[in-house]
């Protein structure tokens, strides 16, 4: 009876476990590559993608790609009712966990302000120096890129110094224009280098010696997602990055140039906080 009783206790947890995840978990992706993109097969594929699959699935998980175009408020306004369940590359904000769950950080995304060799630009060593000395800037026109741009994207814009920019992918070009959009770019650096040549990145200098590297995770609607599946997630991505798997990724994804920036900067910082 007690064996019987161990056994029924056993599919119990292991169901409830199951039930853990929604029959398939659906995952917004914003498209742009290496981040995530579509292949030649029309596939989903890249950075994010090969990350959170192996995570998800070693979770339990079955994943529904979301690649519907649409702004950040609207995907944020679809997780808050539940209508998606899971965006990927997110960073950690305070005010997100009245709706949200946060997984652990599962990687770094590295912001950066790149500029062309030949242009003239004062010495800065932060975007407020920077604005004040009146640079023009080629930066985006949503999303979070830090608290100090978070203060300066409204000023610089009314400053008519100031190019914004809906898709990284497209904006990356912007450097490149004449007559020029502006003397240095904000971006994300894994698009940005993805989206010029060999030949043009050549041509490019981190302004400033400026990157702003900083930890993302996988943001969970709490509406459709329990806690319990996010500790799970949790369990995954510690066991990935201490055997170093997710960092591979990265590797894979980054040209060498930026990944010896990164790790040169990572060996003077303080480890990776987990939220």
């Amino acid at each position: 009876m007690k064996k019987a009783l161990a056994v029924l206790l056993l599919l119990l947890a292991t169901s409830t476990e199951a039930n853990d995840c929604p029959s398939k978990i659906r995952v917004q992706l914003d498209l742009a590559a290496p981040a995530s993109y579509l292949d030649e097969k029309g596939q989903v594929t890249g950075m994010d993608v090969e990350m959170a699959e192996t995570i998800l699935v070693e979770a339990g998980c079955q994943i529904e790609w979301v690649t519907e175009p649409m702004s950040i408020e609207r995907a944020l306004r679809l997780l808050r009712e539940g209508r998606i369940d899971a965006m990927t590359r997110m960073s950690f904000r305070t005010e997100r966990t009245r709706y949200a769950h946060f997984s652990e950080a599962y990687r770094q995304e590295v912001i950066g302000l790149f500029a062309l060799e030949d242009t003239p630009l004062p010495a800065f060593k932060t975007l407020a120096e920077a604005y004040e000395q009146q640079v023009r800037l080629i930066a985006p026109a949503s999303g979070f890129f830090g608290e100090e741009f978070q203060v300066l994207r409204e000023p610089w814009l009314a400053s008519g110094r100031m190019t914004a920019y809906n898709s990284a992918t497209k904006a990356a070009r912007l450097l490149f224009t004449k007559p020029r959009r502006g003397d240095m770019i904000l971006i994300d650096a894994d698009v940005f280098f993805h989206s010029i040549s060999a030949a043009e990145s050549k041509q490019v200098l981190n302004a400033g010696d400026w990157l702003r590297i900083a930890p993302v995770h996988i943001m969970f609607s709490q509406q459709s997602v329990s806690a319990a599946l996010v500790e799970r997630v949790n369990a995954v991505i510690r066991r990935r990055l201490q055997r170093g798997a997710l960092a591979e990724v990265e590797r894979r994804y980054r040209p060498a140039s930026l990944m010896q920036n990164i790790e040169r900067r990572q060996a003077v910082a303080t480890p990776m906080r987990q939220p």
